[in-house]
């Protein structure tokens, strides 16, 4: 009877450890998918609108929006903050708020671009 309490217990050890390792597995594996989409689509925003004279925040975050709304998972909810901008030198600060829809988990991103001008001697 001690040795089938104890392989019943291992068993269930040995599984929850499997769930908790593939839940930690899709974690990453979203959260890097996120992060890596939200880097590109913030660079390729920034090379559009060098092509407009008059940006606001609401074109900057319209174009964010439409760049990056394709690349993301479904299964998540997304909120966009624009923390600061400036057109004459390009900066741009944003903020990701996403929260998985069976909330299980969240994160926040933030990334900044920094337009950098070469200057001749």
């Amino acid at each position: 009877m001690k040795g089938v309490i104890l392989s019943t217990s291992f068993f269930i050890l040995i599984f929850a450890l499997f769930l908790s390792l593939g839940w930690y597995i899709h974690y990453d594996h979203s959260r890097s998918l996120i992060n890596n989409n939200f880097k590109k689509s913030f660079f390729q925003t920034a090379h559009l609108l060098k092509e407009h004279e008059e940006v606001d925040e609401d074109k900057i975050m319209d174009v964010f929006i439409n760049e990056i709304k394709n690349s993301l998972p479904n299964n998540f909810d997304y909120e966009f903050e624009l923390l600061g901008f400036n057109y004459q030198p390009l900066l741009m600060r944003i903020r990701l708020k996403t929260q998985s829809k069976n909330n299980f988990y969240s994160f926040t991103l933030e990334e900044t671009l920094i337009e950098k001008e070469l200057v001749d001697d």
